[in-house]
């Protein structure tokens, strides 16, 4: 099957980025798979979509490039949203069927822009995320890690622990790496399952707010706002910070690796996708 992939730019690492190249890496095992961006700079891997070619079916992420691929010489097309904000992930006409990666997704498309989707999680690489290295038994090293928020650095700078930030503006490659040199990650989205799928602790905390310590109980909740820190929106003061910091448990590592293998696998998400043709 000859499948494309699109994303609105590739220029760094962020969610929907990483979301492509999972699904570009899975899906390229047994289909011919090529990316579409609006911003010609592809990752030297992939192979350019190619308006003059047929295509089975488009992945397709931000309207932007919805509006253009709903024009070409494709049989399905399945749009994805990855927030309620920004404004490229709203869907538009021209999809067979719409995705959300959230229910706070589904419902935020369907109250504000008519559409409805099923929901479909975010896909983790967990052959690349996976426990290279034994955590702590008690906390010594925290890892931000995020394109956002650092007001976080304020707490970690003042506290006992060995930190590390990575994101921003830098190009972060090898992210599994910096997080098995982490016992616990603080982050949101796409980091705190990349983060679980290596065994650490996690805590969600970002610019939009805290939810907490992921457990293995409250993680069915959170991931309805896909660990956006949009459940609770808690604000730490550094006190509040450093007794989360506190909850530090080794043995949930294990637990929370089971739950993305269970349920974020890369090669479960991808045959969600492919039985929707």
């Amino acid at each position: 099957m000859r499948i494309v992939l699109s994303n609105h730019s590739l220029f760094r690492l962020g969610g929907s980025e990483t979301w492509l190249k999972t699904m570009y890496d899975e899906l390229s095992k047994k289909h011919e798979v090529h990316v579409y961006t609006p911003i010609h700079q592809l990752w030297p891997w992939m192979s350019r979509f190619q308006p003059t070619l047929h295509y089975d079916l488009a992945l397709v992420s931000h309207r932007n490039c919805l509006e253009y691929l709903r024009e070409q010489n494709i049989d399905r097309i399945i749009h994805t949203s990855h927030g309620v904000i920004p404004a490229p992930e709203e869907p538009v006409d021209g999809a067979d069927v719409y995705v959300s990666v959230s229910e706070e997704v589904q419902a935020h498309n369907l109250e504000h822009f008519g559409f409805e989707s099923i929901v479909i999680r975010n896909p983790i690489d967990t052959a690349t995320f996976t426990n290279l290295t034994p955590t702590n038994p008690t906390l010594e090293k925290v890892l931000f890690l995020s394109n956002y928020g650092w007001g976080v650095l304020e707490t970690l700078e003042s506290s006992d622990f060995d930190y590390m930030r990575i994101g921003g503006d830098e190009r972060i490659e090898e992210t599994w790496k910096w997080i098995n040199w982490a016992d616990l990650v603080v982050g949101l989205g796409r980091s705190v399952y990349e983060s679980m799928s290596c065994g650490r602790n996690v805590i969600v905390f970002d610019y939009m707010g805290a939810d907490g310590l992921v457990t293995p109980e409250n993680i069915w909740h959170y991931r309805k706002r896909n660990c956006s820190g949009r459940t609770h929106r808690e604000m730490y003061t550094p006190e509040q910070f450093k007794v989360e910091l506190g909850r530090y448990d080794q043995n949930l590592g294990p637990q929370l690796r089971e739950y993305i293998l269970e349920e974020n696998n890369a090669v479960t998400i991808a045959a969600q996708y492919l039985s929707l043709r």
